[in-house]
Protein backbone atom coordinates (compact mmCIF):
# COMPACT_ATOMS: atom_id res chain seq x y z
CA UNK A 1 0.00 0.00 0.00
CA UNK A 2 1.49 3.32 -1.09
CA UNK A 3 -1.07 5.59 0.55
CA UNK A 4 -0.42 7.19 3.88
CA UNK A 5 -4.08 8.04 4.37
CA UNK A 6 -7.18 7.12 2.43
CA UNK A 7 -10.86 7.87 2.96
CA UNK A 8 -11.30 4.32 4.25
CA UNK A 9 -8.47 4.81 6.73
CA UNK A 10 -9.86 8.14 7.91
CA UNK A 11 -13.30 6.64 8.37
CA UNK A 12 -11.92 4.23 10.98
CA UNK A 13 -11.64 5.25 14.61
CA UNK A 14 -7.89 4.75 14.82
CA UNK A 15 -7.30 6.57 11.53
CA UNK A 16 -9.23 9.68 12.51
CA UNK A 17 -7.69 9.79 16.00
CA UNK A 18 -4.18 9.52 14.55
CA UNK A 19 -4.91 12.23 11.98
CA UNK A 20 -6.38 14.63 14.54
CA UNK A 21 -3.49 14.03 16.96
CA UNK A 22 -0.88 14.68 14.28
CA UNK A 23 -2.56 17.85 12.98
CA UNK A 24 -3.00 19.27 16.48
CA UNK A 25 0.59 18.52 17.47
CA UNK A 26 1.80 20.16 14.27
CA UNK A 27 -0.28 23.34 14.74
CA UNK A 28 -0.52 23.56 18.55
CA UNK A 29 2.39 25.94 19.11
CA UNK A 30 1.13 28.36 16.46
CA UNK A 31 -2.40 28.28 17.84
CA UNK A 32 -1.23 28.88 21.40
CA UNK A 33 0.80 31.93 20.34
CA UNK A 34 -1.88 33.54 18.18
CA UNK A 35 -5.14 32.66 19.96
CA UNK A 36 -5.82 31.71 23.54
CA UNK A 37 -8.44 29.08 22.67
CA UNK A 38 -8.52 25.97 24.87
CA UNK A 39 -6.84 23.08 23.07
CA UNK A 40 -9.71 20.69 23.80
CA UNK A 41 -12.10 22.98 21.92
CA UNK A 42 -9.76 23.19 18.92
CA UNK A 43 -9.38 19.39 18.92
CA UNK A 44 -13.17 18.97 18.99
CA UNK A 45 -13.68 21.42 16.11
CA UNK A 46 -11.00 19.70 14.03
CA UNK A 47 -12.48 16.28 14.84
CA UNK A 48 -15.98 17.43 13.90
CA UNK A 49 -14.85 18.99 10.62
CA UNK A 50 -12.85 15.92 9.63
CA UNK A 51 -15.70 13.57 10.50
CA UNK A 52 -18.11 15.64 8.37
CA UNK A 53 -15.66 15.73 5.44
CA UNK A 54 -15.01 11.99 5.62
CA UNK A 55 -18.74 11.28 5.78
CA UNK A 56 -19.36 13.59 2.85
CA UNK A 57 -16.84 11.73 0.69
CA UNK A 58 -17.94 8.26 1.81
CA UNK A 59 -21.71 8.36 2.23
CA UNK A 60 -23.02 11.87 1.80
CA UNK A 61 -24.39 14.20 4.45
CA UNK A 62 -27.66 13.75 6.28
CA UNK A 63 -28.92 15.38 9.46
CA UNK A 64 -28.25 12.11 11.28
CA UNK A 65 -24.58 12.19 10.22
CA UNK A 66 -24.24 15.84 11.25
CA UNK A 67 -25.67 15.14 14.71
CA UNK A 68 -23.80 11.88 15.28
CA UNK A 69 -20.56 13.46 14.08
CA UNK A 70 -20.85 16.03 16.87
CA UNK A 71 -21.07 13.23 19.42
CA UNK A 72 -18.39 11.13 17.74
CA UNK A 73 -16.12 14.19 17.69
CA UNK A 74 -16.24 14.17 21.50
CA UNK A 75 -15.05 10.56 21.52
CA UNK A 76 -12.30 11.32 19.00
CA UNK A 77 -11.27 14.37 21.05
CA UNK A 78 -10.98 12.35 24.25
CA UNK A 79 -8.98 9.64 22.48
CA UNK A 80 -6.70 12.17 20.82
CA UNK A 81 -6.11 14.03 24.07
CA UNK A 82 -5.41 10.69 25.75
CA UNK A 83 -2.90 9.82 23.02
CA UNK A 84 -1.16 13.11 23.73
CA UNK A 85 -1.05 12.38 27.44
CA UNK A 86 0.43 8.94 26.79
CA UNK A 87 3.07 10.03 24.28
CA UNK A 88 3.98 13.69 24.13
CA UNK A 89 3.40 14.96 27.66
CA UNK A 90 6.53 13.32 29.09
CA UNK A 91 8.60 14.82 26.29
CA UNK A 92 7.12 18.28 26.96
CA UNK A 93 7.82 17.97 30.70
CA UNK A 94 11.46 17.03 30.05
CA UNK A 95 11.89 20.10 27.84
CA UNK A 96 10.68 22.41 30.61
Amino acid sequence: MNEFYSWDNLSSFSGIVACVTLIIQFTKVSLDKVWKIPTRFVVWILSYILLIIVSWFNAGITINIVLMSALNAVVVTLASMGAYEATFRKVDEKQK
